[in-house]
């Protein structure tokens, strides 16, 4: 009788089989390969690029909203339509999707025309003859990160190729472009798509999600910033007379020089810590008992999402600018409420997105500011807490 963990891994090939040949008919030999693959990163990898690519065409194509939205707020007004423009904001792979979205637009792209033209239904579109599909007024991207591992480039979510999703943004695009990227977030496994130097970004302080938010409001960090080893031991062996507990501290002194990372140990408490199977006493060839040890580096901390806050803030300022509308937020709604030490902070990074969107220099922000930033605000985002879970804080 099959185990239950045999039946699942059995029941993962065959949706990856029928996952597979439903993709990649183009291309037989690499869809066997991930098929008849083993190796269980290979089974996640390409099952997470499947849902990755399905759910950003699934996004893109979804054109009937546009249609319906568009119809909806026709019904209060009477008079003939004069003109048609999108204000586009995204972040992370929504920033991807919102840079080809406004392709589409600017490309007169005919399912969008036949959407736009079921939505005015009766009415008249003055400027139909000349923008079927209207323009785009702002388009706003937080972090964008399309990752898109595609047949062609074998699943390889580390290059510049984006397959179907077109994010290049040619001249005229967009009247109004505005990108904000996070200077915390480390890219090999989370590539940067910038716009530079065609168009105005600013990079801030704050991993991938500070920039676009996604975090709670407190969360307690308790992050394994090395990867987690173990190994069995004599039990008479201290734990940290071992050599995964020497790696570990290595590995510590390499990341305070990262840029990336260092920033936010200082003033936080990191440790070097070892774990110990209690439950695991082998006995050796020479009927020694032993233990399991493993070893590892963990940042302890409690953070907010304020920061997220002031990214927000900058982002709108620049909207506005661009002549989007907002209602004034209420006294009462947290989502724009900043703790006193990052008031000023906010003003000064509003002023930062300013200088960028003009060409002019900015002023930074100094030591001391950012010091304050990485330290309480920006999280970690770069850990192994997904492989070393097992293991007990």
């Amino acid at each position: 009788m099959k185990s239950e963990k045999e039946s699942l891994y059995l029941k993962e090939r065959a949706y990856l089989r029928e996952l597979a040949e439903h993709i990649a008919k183009e291309s037989p030999h690499l869809a066997e390969f991930l098929v008849s693959s083993h190796d269980p990163d290979i089974v996640r990898v390409f099952e997470s690029f499947a849902f990755l690519i399905a759910n950003l065409r699934d996004k893109l194509e979804d054109i009937q909203k546009i249609k319906i939205e568009l119809t909806e707020s026709l019904k209060k007004i009477q008079d003939n339509i004069r003109c048609l423009q999108f204000d586009i904001i995204g972040f992370s792979r929504g920033a991807a999707a919102a840079r080809h979205f406004a392709n589409r637009v600017f490309n007169r792209d005919p399912i969008l025309v036949q959407a736009l033209t079921d939505g005015f239904n009766q009415r008249r579109y003055l400027n139909k003859s000349t923008y079927p599909t209207g323009k785009s007024r702002f388009l706003g991207i937080f972090d964008t990160v399309a990752a898109m591992g595609t047949l062609r480039n074998g699943l390889n979510p580390h290059t510049a190729d984006t397959g179907d999703v077109y994010i290049c943004l040619p001249d005229g695009i967009a009247e109004h472009i505005f990108h904000i990227t996070a200077m915390n977030e480390c890219r090999y496994n989370f590539s940067l798509n910038s716009i530079k130097p065609d168009y105005p970004e600013l990079i801030f302080p704050g991993a991938h999600s500070d920039i676009g938010g996604g975090y709670n409001p407190m969360e307690t960090e308790r992050l394994f910033i090395t990867r987690p080893r173990s190994l069995t031991v004599d039990e008479s062996t201290p734990n940290n007379a071992t050599w995964i507990y020497r790696k570990a501290q290595e590995e510590l002194s390499q990341i305070r020089s990262y840029p990336a990372i260092a920033p936010l140990l200082h003033n936080n408490e990191v440790k070097v810590e070892t774990w110990q199977n209690n439950q695991f006493y082998p006995r050796n060839e020479l009927e020694r008992f032993q233990k399991q040890v493993a070893s590892a580096t963990v940042l302890y901390r409690e953070i907010t999402n304020d920061w997220s806050k002031v990214v927000m803030l900058v982002m709108q300022d620049a909207a506005q600018e661009s002549g989007v509308i907002f209602s004034k937020p209420s006294d009462k709604d947290d989502d724009y409420k900043l703790p006193s030490e990052l008031t000023a902070l906010a003003e000064k990074a509003i002023n930062q997105g300013r200088a960028v969107r003009q060409g002019q220099s900015l002023i930074p922000f100094n030591a001391e500011e950012l010091a304050l930033i990485q330290t309480k605000y920006v999280h970690c985002s770069s850990h192994w807490n997904s492989v070393g879970g097992r293991f007990q804080f």
